[in-house]
């Protein structure tokens, strides 16, 4: 599959991307990452179901992918003027795309079919990376596999059949021309270890964490997660100071004695499940700081994907009866 994927998927032509010129400050250097997870491009949020309080859709989600490059470019431009940020870390913490088999009744939350949901995926990132090459030397990608890319339920394949490798092998495709400037890093695992600037950080996706609360992000069990996956590295002579993961749709921080736990949002918002269970509608955010040598993360931004007018973007698809209208007779014109 990958071999016929890589013989039909043209790369981008490159075109020369000329890096945003402003004053550098003479301060320590710095390197930036953005969290990417929880895109799940290809869910459908009705508006009307959700009674105004969420929408999603494809053409939602390309909008916000625009909304997230022009504010990572537009920080990263304030900050390089009192420091150099050169390399941008690029992590991808896995659901970019939408199953229909991952809950009962998720079919019916899909308005695009996987192909489809793959393609323009890639399509809207490559665009929304190579824009980032203009105030970034390089760009260092790493790609986590995430739950609602899974063929099946739980367990009944292998972790790695899954559609997020087929997200990011695509995507390389794309920006194979640029290769010189973009890096890749996949690791057939479920989790991985990134170092920026002798700072570790560990990358899972996070379902794997059980919540026993009603809602929200379950810090008892992100706790637990972070305490075993410590123990289990320490076997092999790893270790990390950040934890860093997505899935919970909920974005945080929680303090831990070497480094933090930092839970990234998602591009969705609420949607019908959130709302109803866990009376949650989250704005869709993610997550954006910069790392120094000597004191690890510094500043750090949420960066809000929400803009006023979103639900007005998203045609609703429920039809609905008036109610209180007197039906006409057998011949007769409705008043």
């Amino acid at each position: 599959m990958l071999d016929t994927i890589r013989e039909i998927v043209p790369p981008l032509v490159r075109r020369d991307v000329p890096l945003y010129s402003v004053p550098v400050g003479d301060g320590d250097p710095e390197e930036a990452v953005a969290l990417v997870s929880d895109q799940q491009i290809g869910q459908f949020v009705d508006p009307a179901r959700m009674g105004g309080l969420g929408a999603y859709s494809r053409e939602l989600f390309e909008l916000r992918a625009q909304r997230w490059a022009r504010k990572i470019m537009r920080i990263a431009r304030l900050h390089q003027r009192a420091y150099p940020i050169r390399r941008l870390h690029l992590w991808f913490l896995g659901d970019n795309t939408e199953g229909v088999l991952v809950y009962r009744g998720q079919a019916w939350h899909v308005d695009t079919e996987k192909l489809q949901q793959l393609m323009f995926g890639v399509y809207v990132f490559a665009q929304a990376i190579t824009s980032l090459l203009q105030v970034f030397e390089r760009i260092e990608i790493a790609g986590i596999l995430g739950n609602h890319g899974r063929e099946g339920k739980r367990g009944e394949a292998p972790l790695t059949d899954n559609s997020d490798i087929l997200f990011y092998y695509i995507l390389s495709l794309q920006l194979a021309n640029y290769r010189d400037r973009i890096s890749w890093h996949v690791p057939p695992a479920h989790w991985t270890i990134r170092e920026v600037l002798g700072h570790r950080f560990l990358l899972i996706h996070g379902d794997e964490i059980k919540s026993s609360l009603a809602y929200g992000i379950p810090f008892y069990g992100v706790n637990r997660a972070d305490a075993g996956y410590t123990k289990m590295l320490a076997s092999i002579r790893e270790s990390y100071e950040y934890l860093v993961l997505g899935h919970f749709h909920n974005a945080g921080a929680i303090d831990s004695p070497t480094g933090e736990e930092i839970v990234n949002g998602s591009w969705v918002g609420g949607n019908e499940y959130s709302m109803r269970e866990k009376r949650l509608v989250n704005r869709p955010v993610q997550h954006f700081f910069g790392v120094h040598a000597k004191q690890g993360i510094t500043w750090r931004y949420k960066l809000n994907l929400y803009e006023p007018g979103d639900e007005k973007i998203v045609p609703s698809r429920l039809w609905w009866p008036e109610f209180g209208t007197i039906l006409p007779r057998e011949g007769e014109r409705a008043a």
